[in-house]
């Protein structure tokens, strides 16, 4: 029987995972974001050989004043790419794990910025898909029309579709041999234009960045 390996993936929340955890003594004392605090993190969890860092994003907040309004720390995290940029120019093998929901991004943008940190990092992007819609996000973005389990789960088979033809909107090596002497930057058949026509998105062309080292960078799908 072939060996089997584990492979080790980290979830940091910069106030803790318990909702009281920001008020123990040693907490942070500020919810303004803290990149150094992540960065000290990431190099912590490489030099002790995880393979991963993931960065989840609880995208959006309600308005809504209750009792219990102020007494989490919410943490108002950085944007999950802007954030894996910069501890991918402080790390150099561990791998960087973005969660991006599919209900408030379109695929294009979402290719180009997952091709943009995998070219950053050397192959080292990853994808947590998730296609959750609570109410007070949605509201955030204007959505006052719910979406049901069925049409999520199929809106985001759709978004990662896309998102993958768009990565393959050009040949590995497309963009690594322009011809100075005959003018050509690049061979018309190393690009793949799109002509994609689905239920929930639309795209035609390529995509504006090269492939990226990692293709196919989805890491995994957790949905509610």
């Amino acid at each position: 029987m072939p060996a089997r390996q584990l492979g080790l993936n980290v979830f940091l929340q910069r106030h803790g995972h318990h909702p009281a955890a920001w008020r123990q003594p040693s907490a942070s004392a500020s919810g303004r974001p803290d990149l150094a605090w992540w960065l000290r993190a990431a190099k912590l969890a490489e030099a002790a050989r995880f393979d991963s860092f993931f960065i989840a994003d609880f995208i959006g907040r309600s308005g809504a004043v209750t009792p219990d309004t102020g007494r989490a720390a919410i943490g108002l995290p950085f944007e999950p790419f802007t954030l894996l940029s910069a501890i991918a120019a402080v790390t150099s093998h561990i791998g960087l794990i973005a969660t991006i929901n599919t209900n408030y991004e379109h695929p294009y943008h979402v290719a180009r910025k997952f091709s943009s940190l995998d070219h950053l990092s050397g192959g080292r992007a990853g994808w947590n898909v998730v296609s959750s819609f609570g109410e007070h996000t949605a509201r955030n973005f204007g959505i006052l029309e719910p979406r049901s389990h069925a049409a999520r789960y199929a809106r985001a088979d759709e978004f990662v579709a896309l998102s993958k033809a768009l990565w393959d909107s050009w040949d590995d090596d497309a963009l690594d041999q322009p011809d100075r002497a005959g003018g050509q930057f690049y061979a018309p058949a190393q690009g793949h234009a799109l002509n994609f026509q689905g239920e929930y998105f639309a795209s035609r062309g390529h995509l504006g960045l090269a492939r990226p080292a990692n293709p196919h960078t989805v890491a995994g799908a957790r949905a509610a």
